[in-house]
């Protein structure tokens, strides 16, 4: 499939439509927002050590098992309490599920699905991901006229936690969503076809529910 030029933007989204951020000043909260641009050119003022929680909600508290920060190259990385890390590249549709061992999966382009022990195999239609303590439910677009589809819309779970990251299909990933919510959103999404990450006489694959 073509595969469109990677962009680097990650612009800044929320569900209630504000964006915020509380900094603390003698003992007190002072609540300031950031300016209307991209997260990438956000000052550290607004984001110290990567955490961009604050940007985003107004009247929340930083979670203890999803947490969301941007790493070296500027993507979008979604770490759990129990060791796992989604990141969002911004190219070729493309994000990781690496596992605390530091064995990854890449899922990319209509959708394809690469393992670390070097199996591919694809899926079509929205699907979900069970490993850890974790699930993710990704929604598809359509991809040109031949019945492709693309990632469009990627949901991580974990305990009462939920992030919610879009446009994946146009390469510009964007947070729509990190809240509290997480049994609400889930109820309100099929999970579709379902993998699970399971230890087999192979090691650790991902194995389709029948």
């Amino acid at each position: 499939m073509d595969i469109p030029e990677p962009t680097a933007t990650l612009p800044t989204s929320a569900t209630n439509g504000t964006t915020s951020n509380m900094s603390q000043t003698a003992g007190t909260a002072t609540e300031t927002t950031p300016p209307t641009q991209s997260l990438y050119e956000l000052p550290t003022d607004y984001a110290s050590d990567g955490d961009v929680l604050s940007l985003f909600f107004r009247n929340t508290a930083p979670r203890e098992t999803l947490s969301l920060s941007m790493n070296d190259a500027k993507h979008a990385v979604v770490k759990t309490a129990d060791g796992y890390t989604v990141e969002f590249t911004g190219a070729d549709m493309a994000w990781t599920i690496t596992s605390p061992d530091g064995k990854s999966t890449r899922i990319w382009g209509d959708p394809h699905v690469s393992e670390s022990d070097g199996t591919n195999w694809d899926f079509t239609k929205q699907s979900t991901f069970y490993f850890g303590d974790n699930k993710i439910t990704v929604e598809v677009a359509p991809w040109g006229s031949n019945g492709a589809t693309v990632t469009k819309t990627v949901s991580i779970y974990n305990g009462e936690d939920r992030v919610t990251m879009t446009d994946l299909d146009q390469n510009k990933p964007r947070l729509v969503a990190w809240d509290w919510h997480a049994d609400k959103a889930d109820k309100n999404l099929a999970d579709g076809d379902v993998y699970r990450l399971k230890l087999t006489p192979t090691g650790l694959e991902w194995v389709k529910d029948e």
